[in-house]
């Protein structure tokens, strides 16, 4: 039965260019289906990825008791050194490493001219300890005191007029940008920053910010701190983890995006499934001569069934690997933004089509090849029907010295006198 098997595949795809437009129908249709589904399972990759970067187990955020984010957090300056006099906060020297962060989210237009919310933030100087990965990709820092900024490198990419270089106004205050920067592929890469003090003047804010960031002696002290600042009854302060704080805020939109990728995926599956049939019921219409003369040649229905099913599978998978190609070349890496909606601004990320994924469109091809051919019922009793004839046939005709033509008129005979 293997042989047959082998054979029957071999002469199958010998046939393609009788009926290379329903192929053509159906690996076109699971190429797309597949290119589809590896683009939104990269999305939500990229995206996971971007956020799993973003923080450090040994820095704290200090908001406001109740804020979701920094947007809705207000704390006063004034009570900063409360705030720093504690023993598990790290310090180089006299100097406590910790840096107020005055947030907002201005507007600005992406590249293609759509207005949208950037976040903005006002740091200080010791910041940059704050972000291990924080390197400076192009130019240099921004001078205290001047309105000088730095730009994360998928912000420079993604919205008009962050180029290094170039100026851009907000608040009536001419910003330059004096440098781009790299920080390990996380959230901060979307933002614009600034001095603290020069963003609190031009917004005026002088005393007010939205959040403070400490660095730890090490993770452990953590719960310690926490406790101590939401104890104090001075202030009504909220304390998490940088990396907590930043899981929670990707979580909304990967539960969103998972919670649709299965019924899309299915979907877009039903479709495919049917293109295939289409190919398939062609592929046998138009080989129906050469399935009777090898039914009477002694292939049984078994053998054909099984290489109609694998020659589906085959269709698919060539589909998946096109779709896989493409997806490659088109979307892995491709810089997007959507809205974060606990801070109302852009987050930019990159797409990122990983091994798992291809796993998984390779699956999904193989997976609409078998249900296609599983699900093919009027084929199988197109093939018992000749299949009938042609072994009522097959021991009056010398099968060797025949060819496909001069047997099919016996089968349509026979076929026409039982009619």
């Amino acid at each position: 039965m293997v042989y047959q098997v082998i054979t029957l595949v071999a002469n199958g795809l010998k046939s393609t260019l009788t009926r290379l437009s329903g192929v053509f129908v159906a690996i076109f249709c699971v190429a797309s289906v597949v290119f589809l589904f590896i683009s939104v399972l990269s999305m939500l990759a990229g995206f996971s990825k971007t956020m799993s970067r973003t923080g450090q187990e040994d820095v704290a955020v200090i908001m406001r008791s109740g804020a979701l984010s920094e947007v809705n957090s207000v704390l006063n300056v004034s009570d900063l050194p409360a705030m720093l006099a504690h023993p598990e906060i790290a310090s180089e020297g006299d100097t406590k490493l910790a840096s107020g962060q005055f947030y907002l989210v201005v507007e600005l237009a992406k590249k293609n001219g759509q207005a949208v919310n950037v976040p903005m933030r006002g740091i200080e100087h010791e910041e940059t300890a704050l972000h291990p990965d924080f390197v400076l990709s192009a130019g240099r820092m921004f001078t205290r005191g001047t309105t000088e900024i730095v730009v994360g490198t998928a912000a420079s990419g993604q919205f008009a007029g962050l180029e290094l270089g170039n100026t851009v106004n907000i608040q009536g205050a001419n910003w330059t940008v004096v440098g781009l920067f790299d920080d390990g592929g996380n959230v901060y890469e979307s933002e614009i920053w600034a001095d603290l003090q020069t963003m609190q003047a031009v917004f005026q804010h002088q005393d007010t910010l939205q959040s403070l960031r400490v660095k730890l002696t090490s993770p452990a002290v953590f719960d310690s701190y926490k406790a101590a600042i939401q104890g104090d009854p001075r202030f009504d302060l909220q304390v998490e983890r940088e990396t907590d704080y930043f899981s929670s805020h990707g979580s909304g939109l990967i539960t969103l995006v998972q919670k649709t990728v299965d019924p899309l995926a299915m979907l877009m599956m039903v479709g495919a499934i049917f293109a295939a049939l289409n190919a398939t019921y062609a592929s046998i219409s138009t080989r129906m001569t050469e399935i009777a003369t090898l039914r009477a040649l002694g292939f049984t229905d078994g053998a054909m069934s099984l290489a109609v099913l694998l020659e589906a599978i085959l269709v698919s998978l060539i589909g998946g690997l096109i779709g896989i190609g493409v997806s490659y070349l088109i979307v892995d890496g491709f810089l997007f933004s959507t809205m974060n909606g606990e801070a109302f601004s852009q987050l930019v990320f990159r797409f990122n089509v990983t091994p798992i994924i291809v796993a998984q469109g390779i699956a999904m091809a193989l997976a609409i090849g078998l249900l296609s051919g599983l699900l093919q019922h009027g084929w199988r009793s197109e093939l018992r029907f000749i299949s009938r004839y042609a072994k009522r046939d097959s021991c009056s005709c010398s099968l060797p010295n025949q060819g496909i033509e001069q047997l099919w008129p016996i089968f349509w005979s026979r076929m026409k006198k039982d009619e």
